[in-house]
C-alpha cells in the first residue's frame, strides 16, 4: 500500500508521529502553538510544526489524506475546568474547517478525554461533526464513529481511558470500521521502573501513609494501596504490580499532589520521566528535552502510541478498500 499522507492538528509533543511509525503513514507536519510542546516536536521530527490554529494558511499544507486532531482536553476534562463550550480552548477545533474544506482528507481521526461525546447530552460532540458533515462527512456522532479505548488493554504500563473518533469522508462506509478491542495481559507499571537507587531524589521521605484497602475496579486499573493527607483527595500512593494511574498535565510536578507509587517495600516515590514516558509507550528512543515539570506536563497532557497506531490501522484498512 502507498503510504498515505498525514497533517496532525493540536501535536503536542508528537505522539500521533510516534504512533504511525511502522506504519504506511508519512508524516508531512503539525500545528502545535505551545512553544514546549512544538520544541519537543521538532527534537523527534526534524520539522518545527506551524503554531495558531487561526493563523494557518492551508494551501501552505502539502495535499493529505488523513487528518489528525486533538483538541484541548482542560474544557472537558474531570482535571480541568470542566467549563466546556465556554472555554475559549475548546472553540480552536473549528480552526479546522479551512483546512478541512481546502483538502477533503479521507478521514479525520480524533482523541480527547472520555467526558467529551457526552457533554451536555453531546452537545459538544454534535456541534464539531456537523461543521465538517457539510464538507462531505459522515457524522462523528454516529455511534459507529468513535469508542472509548483503556491504553491497559493494549499493553500499556498505564491507564488512559480516551475517546477515539474517525469522522470518514461520505465515499467510505463507517460499517467497515472495525473497532480494535484488545485484551492483553495487563503489563504492570514495575515493568518500566528504573533501580531505586537511580531515583533516589524522588523517593518520599514522609512516614504519615495511611494504608487502604479500596477495591480494584477491574483487572487493568491501577492498585490505590494508601493516601496522605486527607482521605483521596491528596497524594494517591498506588502499587507498581499494576499499571500506572493516568498521568494529567494539571498535577505532575516535582511539588505537586501527582500520584505516589511503592515501588519495593518501603520504597514510595514519584516517577521519572523515563518511566512516565515508558510507560506511556514512547520508546527510550524519544527525546523529552525539558526539566522534570514541563516534561511531566507534556507528557499528561500526551496520548498512548500504542492505542493511537491500532486506530490508524483500522482506519488505513477503510481506505484501502476505496470509495464509493
Amino acid at each position: 500500500m502507498k503510504p498515505l499522507k498525514m497533517f496532525d492538528v493540536f501535536s503536542g509533543m508528537g505522539g500521533a508521529v510516534e504512533a504511525a511509525r511502522g506504519l504506511p503513514i508519512e508524516s508531512i507536519g503539525g500545528c502545535e502553538w505551545e512553544k514546549n510542546a512544538a520544541a519537543t516536536y521538532w527534537a523527534n521530527w526534524g520539522h518545527y510544526p506551524f503554531g495558531n490554529i487561526w493563523e494557518v494558511d492551508p494551501a501552505k499544507i502539502e495535499p493529505f489524506e488523513i487528518l489528525f486532531a486533538s483538541p484541548d482536553c482542560s474544557p472537558y476534562s474531570r482535571a480541568g475546568k470542566q467549563n466546556g463550550l465556554r472555554h475559549p480552548a475548546s472553540r480552536a477545533v473549528f480552526g479546522l474547517e479551512p483546512i478541512i474544506a481546502h483538502h477533503k482528507p479521507k478521514a479525520i481521526v480524533y482523541e480527547n478525554v472520555c467526558e467529551w461525546p457526552e457533554w451536555q447530552g453531546g452537545r459538544s460532540l454534535a456541534l464539531v461533526s456537523s461543521a465538517f458533515e457539510r464538507h462531505g462527512y459522515h457524522p462523528l456522532s454516529d455511534p459507529r464513529a468513535w469508542r472509548k479505548l483503556n491504553s491497559a488493554k493494549f499493553g500499556a504500563a498505564t491507564q488512559r481511558k480516551r475517546f477515539f473518533g474517525v469522522q470518514l469522508r461520505k465515499d467510505f462506509d463507517p460499517d467497515d470500521l472495525e473497532w480494535p478491542d484488545p485484551a492483553l495481559p495487563m503489563v504492570p507499571l514495575s515493568t518500566v521502573l528504573q533501580p531505586d537507587e537511580e531515583v533516589r531524589h524522588l523517593i518520599c521521605r514522609r512516614k504519615d501513609l495511611i494504608p487502604c484497602t479500596r477495591k480494584r475496579p477491574g483487572p487493568y486499573s491501577p492498585v490505590l494501596v494508601g493516601y496522605y493527607e486527607r482521605r483521596y483527595c491528596d497524594k494517591m500512593v498506588y502499587s507498581a504490580a499494576g499499571p500506572a494511574a493516568t498521568f494529567v498535565r494539571s498535577n505532575s510536578g516535582l511539588s505537586t499532589t501527582s500520584n505516589l507509587y511503592l515501588t519495593a517495600p518501603g520504597v514510595i516515590r514519584k516517577l521519572s520521566i523515563t518511566e512516565m514516558r515508558r510507560a506511556m509507550g514512547y520508546g527510550d528512543h524519544y527525546v523529552i528535552p525539558m526539566p522534570y515539570g514541563i516534561a511531566a506536563r507534556l507528557l499528561g497532557s500526551s496520548l498512548v502510541p500504542t492505542v493511537l497506531r491500532e486506530v490508524f490501522r483500522m482506519t488505513l484498512k477503510v481506505i484501502s478498500k476505496g470509495g464509493r
